[in-house]
């Protein structure tokens, strides 16, 4: 997997029992929201569950916006070896 990577605490199965509960909490919420289910705010859910969503929300931006930047670079290097007269 990812060895000794500094956000290696960040993947599922990885996190520190401290957050694991969280972490399955805001899943478990996602999965609910994806079924069509909406929360309140501030009420429907506690401080913890609101921050774990967030969470889960950021860290889900983050890595599709990271995905987006390698696109666009796996785009701009096959535009330029298309450039590029084969020979």
């Amino acid at each position: 997997m990812c060895g000794d990577c500094a956000v290696r605490i960040t993947k599922p199965g990885n996190e520190p029992p401290l957050y694991r509960e969280d972490v399955l909490t805001a899943l478990e919420l996602d999965e609910y929201r994806e079924c069509g289910a909406v929360f309140e705010f501030p009420d429907s859910l506690t401080e913890r569950e609101w921050a774990a969503v967030k969470a889960l929300r950021r860290g889900r931006g983050k890595a599709e916006f990271k995905r987006y930047q390698r696109l666009r670079a796996d785009q701009k290097a096959a535009r330029e070896r298309a450039k590029t007269p084969r020979r």
